[in-house]
């Protein structure tokens, strides 16, 4: 395991040997072009990624007071994108900080994600993990989560 400083320094995350960072190329096949998150890894299984957890600092301003009306504006672009969604969680959480993350989970027959969202420096910071096929990804998704730390 090693620790990562993401955001110059502000957050660390513990990340597995196996966690590989994508490149430029592999953000733009996945995210697709202006969707790249600042940071992206996957979690490999042989050649394949079939989890990719990101991270982004997004542009849009947000106290801690506001994050759950973010949520549910990000759940309804989700629920258009992602038809078939299945919802497995829509609710407000605390990490191991004490920190509160929104947190939609939603399953489809391709994919299963988490999507972490949280006030942080007054902006909102998304936390997201893409599981597919039939990875369990879930004590991957606790452990990446809970190594999180942000100033």
């Amino acid at each position: 395991t090693a620790t990562i400083k993401l955001f110059d320094g502000r957050a660390t995350v513990a990340l597995p040997d196996h966690v590989v960072e994508l490149d430029h190329h592999e953000k733009l096949d996945f995210f697709g072009k202006g969707e790249a998150p600042q940071y992206a890894y996957g979690i490999p299984d042989g050649k394949t990624k079939p989890m990719i957890w990101s991270v982004q600092q997004s542009g849009v301003k947000a106290e801690p007071d506001e994050m759950a009306a973010a949520r549910a504006n990000y759940r309804a672009d989700l629920e258009d994108f992602f038809e078939d969604a299945e919802w497995l969680s829509d609710q407000t959480i605390s990490s191991s900080g004490g920190r509160p993350w929104e947190l939609l989970e939603f399953r489809t027959s391709a994919l299963h994600r988490w999507v972490y969202l949280t006030s942080w420096n007054g902006r909102i910071l998304s936390c997201e993990f893409n599981s597919f096929g039939h990875v369990d990804g879930a004590n991957v998704v606790r452990g990446l989560f809970d190594s999180l730390v942000l100033d």
